[in-house]
């Protein structure tokens, strides 16, 4: 079994509910909420459940977007 490589969240389109997600992921695990993330993609992605796989990716690019939102926000004000 090779080792699972998560791919890029870049070219997913997060629904509003997957920004939901990601902001209570955030709230939630802080600094480690992408990590959170990528192991739900890996264990579905194991259990061979694509639908799941590809909400997470949505999931880890919508915090990877707040995360660039929030850090553009600081830097303005």
């Amino acid at each position: 079994m090779k080792p699972f490589a998560p791919p890029m969240a870049a070219g997913f389109a997060p629904s509003l509910d997957d920004y939901r997600a990601a902001q209570i992921v955030l709230d939630q695990f802080g600094d480690e909420a992408e990590q959170r993330a990528l192991s739900h993609v890996e264990h579905l992605s194991n259990a061979g459940d694509h639908e799941g796989v590809t909400r997470w990716m949505n999931v880890l690019a919508a915090i990877q977007e707040l995360r660039r939102t929030a850090s553009a926000e600081s830097i303005l004000h």
